[in-house]
């Protein structure tokens, strides 16, 4: 139905009809499944909730699977990046074509520069706009190259220009979220054995690419919960992991020089980035997840197709496979494997669930810092801990880490109906439970009965409170 004041039409998520504001309205959210829909004249496209969480997004832009184009930029003036002369983190992008991408990706970064950086931009030979785009940008480094080098020499020959104490490798097709650069800078300060940091990759569907990634031994990858909502719970904590993506890739300068950059044999692209994450892990170092690392991803748009993408990561697999043999036999599981054992890296004494009314803020009372005191302790003597907030599940998460550590899983958002499918889902995967407060025990008693399995394979334990109220 079309008027002068509003428009109508079904959401491509869940069929409620969304009101657009007028008839020339290219977007609205959907008040049912509260997802972003795009629309260019009659085409229709679900962005998903990550719309809501970025600032300044073009809907032609966020046309996703398909439907997208790109919008041509437009450009008045000139695009000014506030670098610094004595930068922190050294920013490389390759380029080669897709100006439009570059264009918004350049926009984003201008207002994610939270820290001190340089940007490096390698232009490849592009064909399209791209040296138009460049002719207009200040505070960059620019290289153009005479030929198109491809992604891993773009990168090498970048490094060269680099003066910062990280580098960032970062692709053209991402926007990053404000925040991400800072949390990466502080991760790598702080822990000195910390040889690599990546964050979540939002596709432009609004799903989740990766949360980092995993390492099969046959030297496959799964981007671990690739088609999750992003913002959902098991996604929010810190971890170890195999590798994360090089479309958002830091590491400290002087490591990635140690180890010779980017390995040739991976050129022109795909696998690089894995088989630099394996090195890093190989020469003592770890490689991190932070959940405060987060952007949108294009994925395989600076590449001429899917289908090309895909064939060089087989080839590519290959030449990884006979160069990381060893280490994959050793410490990688085989392809197939529940994804939840493999998300993980570091050694832990064993892993435990904690089970409790709500998140245990030392401000309640009741008990409360107690159970707090038992968390922290559980966590600083080397077990992988899971919270179960049973009664009051719902958890703002930057509200919870700063008194849980940041490592700590909080299991929120499904209560205590939920909790039998939690357990089957997480079968075999606890060696402990910790059951707190008098009111859980006839709730956790149904899960041994409507999942006997999981009883038998972990030991039981009942922690009783003096208060085991919700002050009020």
């Amino acid at each position: 139905m079309t008027s002068e004041r509003s428009y109508t039409a079904p959401c491509p998520g869940c069929g409620a009809p969304v009101e657009f504001r007028s008839a020339q309205s290219t977007h609205a959210v959907c008040s049912f499944c509260r997802s972003t829909v795009v629309r260019d004249g009659a085409t229709l496209a679900r962005i998903g909730k990550i719309a809501e969480r970025f600032e300044d997004f073009s809907p032609l832009q966020l046309l996703a699977r398909g439907l997208w184009q790109a919008r041509p930029f437009t450009l008045v003036g000139r695009l000014r990046l506030p670098t610094s002369e004595t930068p922190i983190v050294s920013i490389l992008l390759v380029l080669f074509n897709q100006a439009e991408l570059t264009f918004e990706c350049l926009r984003a970064l201008r207002l994610a520069l939270d820290v001190p950086c340089e940007v490096i931009l390698v232009d490849n030979a592009s064909s399209d706009r791209t040296g138009e785009l460049l002719d207009r940008i200040d505070g960059a480094k620019i290289v153009r190259n005479a030929e198109n080098l491809h992604f891993l020499r773009g990168v090498n020959g970048g490094a060269e220009l680099a003066r910062g104490r990280h580098m960032l490798l970062l692709n053209n097709d991402t926007r990053l979220a404000a925040g991400s650069i800072a949390a990466a800078v502080e991760r790598l300060d702080a822990e000195s054995d910390l040889g690599a940091v990546g964050g979540r990759i939002v596709l432009l569907d609004g799903t989740l690419q990766e949360a980092g990634s995993i390492i099969w031994r046959d030297g496959s990858c799964l981007g671990y919960g690739r088609g999750d909502d992003p913002w959902a719970p098991e996604h929010q904590f810190r971890r170890d992991v195999d590798y994360c993506s090089g479309a958002f890739l830091m590491v400290p300068r002087a490591l990635f020089e140690t180890l010779g950059r980017f390995d040739l044999r991976f050129a022109p692209a795909y696998y690089e980035e894995t088989d630099l994450c394996m090195r890093i892990r190989e020469a003592g170092f770890r490689v991190g997840y932070d959940p405060r690392i987060c952007m949108s991803h294009f994925e395989f748009a600076s590449s001429e197709s899917s289908q090309a993408a895909l064939d060089l990561q087989a080839a590519h697999q290959k030449v990884f496979v006979d160069r990381h043999a060893a280490t994959l036999d050793r410490g990688h599981l085989p392809s197939g494997s529940r994804p939840l054992l493999a998300r993980m890296r570091g050694e832990h004494r064993g892993r435990v669930l904690i089970v409790d009314d709500q998140i245990p803020y030392p401000h309640l009372g009741a008990g409360y810092p107690r159970a707090l005191d038992i968390v922290r302790a559980a966590h600083q003597a080397g077990w992988f801990v899971t919270f179960y907030p049973a009664s009051f599940p719902d958890a703002d998460f930057a509200e919870a880490y700063r008194v849980l550590p940041p490592e700590l899983e909080v299991a929120a958002e499904r209560g205590r109906d939920g909790l039998v499918r939690f357990m089957r889902e997480r079968e075999g995967y606890y060696d402990s439970v910790l059951i707190s407060r008098p009111r859980q025990p006839p709730m956790t008693e149904r899960c041994w009965t409507h999942s006997p399995t999981t009883a038998g394979s972990q030991r039981v334990h009942w922690r009783h409170s003096p208060a085991g109220h919700r002050p009020g």
